[in-house]
C-alpha cells in the first residue's frame, strides 16, 4: 500500500491520530512514509502516538486501507538534495532519472552536504512542465 504524504497527514488530522505524538515524531513518519516504509510500520508508528483507548492497530490498519491512496506512487523521481552549510537551507532538485541526478551530485563537490536517493513522486514532478533538475 502507497499513500502520500498528503492524504495521510488528512487521516491523521480527520481521525485525531498522532495527538499524543511530538512534531519531531511527526515528521518521523512522513520520512518513513515517504521513503517506503511498510505498512505495518507506519500503523504502529500512528497507533504508539495515538490515544491508546480510542484505537488499535487493527482499526488503523483498516482506515488506511480503505481511505489511503493506493495510487499516489505511480512513478519514482531522483532527489539531490545540497545543504548550505551558512544558512542551513536545504536545496532538493528532482530528475527523472539517475545519471542527470548524479551528474549534479557529482557536480555539487564534497565540501557541502549532499545526498541522492530515489523517492516516490510526491510533487507530482513527472506530470508537470518542470524542467529537469529544477528547484523544488
Amino acid at each position: 500500500m502507497n499513500i502520500s504524504n498528503e492524504r495521510l497527514r488528512s487521516l491523521c488530522i480527520k481521525h485525531q491520530w498522532f495527538t499524543e505524538g511530538t512534531c519531531e515524531q511527526y515528521d518521523k513518519l512522513f520520512y518513513a512514509n515517504t521513503h517506503g516504509a511498510p505498512v505495518e510500520e507506519i500503523v504502529t508508528m500512528v497507533w504508539l502516538c495515538s490515544d491508546a483507548e480510542t484505537w488499535c492497530r487493527r482499526n488503523i490498519k483498516s482506515i488506511l486501507e480503505t481511505e489511503g491512496d493506493s495510487s499516489a506512487y505511480k512513478h519514482e523521481v531522483w532527489c539531490v538534495d545540497r545543504g548550505n552549510n551558512f544558512n542551513g537551507m536545504i536545496d532538493c532538485r528532482l530528475f527523472a532519472d539517475y545519471e542527470p541526478a548524479k551528474e549534479y551530485y557529482d557536480g555539487i563537490g564534497e565540501d557541502s552536504y549532499r545526498r541522492i536517493y530515489s523517492a516516490p513522486d510526491i510533487w507530482n514532478y513527472l506530470e508537470r512542465t518542470w524542467k529537469e533538475g529544477e528547484t523544488l
